[in-house]
């Protein structure tokens, strides 16, 4: 007898968590908060040019926004976006 279906767990590959998809872009201060950081970290970072576009990094006008999924592989995991070691 199997147990109940994981409601989080649709069989897809994506992420498991329903909240983050591959195309969601936060602003700094929502990524300071799920990186564990200090938005002034991520903004001195962002000035001394220690992340930028490749990081996640996208300056949208005035406002700066952080492509959560490349940010994660590349700045928390130190690794590649795709995966590919």
């Amino acid at each position: 007898m199997q147990g109940p279906k994981d409601p989080g767990n649709n069989g897809s590959r994506g992420p498991s968590n329903p909240s983050i998809s591959d195309h969601e872009y936060l602003t700094v201060v929502e990524a300071a908060a799920r990186a564990r950081l200090s938005p002034k970290t991520l903004y001195n970072w962002i000035s001394m040019g220690k992340i930028s576009r490749c990081d996640g990094v996208h300056h949208a006008g005035r406002k700066v926004v952080i492509h959560w999924m490349t940010f994660e592989a590349m700045v928390l995991r130190g690794g590649d976006p795709l995966g590919e070691a």
